[in-house]
């Protein structure tokens, strides 16, 4: 499924627990950044927990936050997605990934659309 609704943002590695991965991230209204992530739980169904940190074109790592993922049944068919992002150095920084999740989250619900 990711693949499918995020395949414009290229990712390797893998998301096996400890593992880490990385993605070029290239959101509708800002150049390229590298996005990398650790996850440090994995719970299938239930939750996905990793951290998170960006880095410039330059190769300095940015400030790690953690994200929290957890799924709840909604009813049948449905599922209610909580999310939750720690750790920000300010508001504008945590109001900027508010806007970039808030994009990928539209496009998460258009793929659906489509199933």
């Amino acid at each position: 499924m990711g693949a499918a609704w995020h395949e414009d943002h290229p990712c390797r590695g893998g998301t096996a627990p400890r593992r880490q991965d990385s993605c070029r991230h290239a959101p509708r209204d800002w150049r390229g950044t590298l996005g990398e992530r650790a996850y440090r739980e994995i719970v299938p169904n239930e939750r996905l927990v990793f951290t998170h940190a960006w880095e410039d074109d330059d190769g300095n790592r940015g400030p790690e936050t953690l994200v929290r993922v957890e799924f709840e049944d909604a009813g049948p068919g449905k599922t209610r997605m909580i999310f939750r992002q720690t750790g920000f150095e300010s508001v504008a920084n945590r109001d900027g990934h508010q806007q970039g999740w808030s994009e990928s989250f539209d496009d998460l619900a258009a793929y659906f659309t489509t199933l």
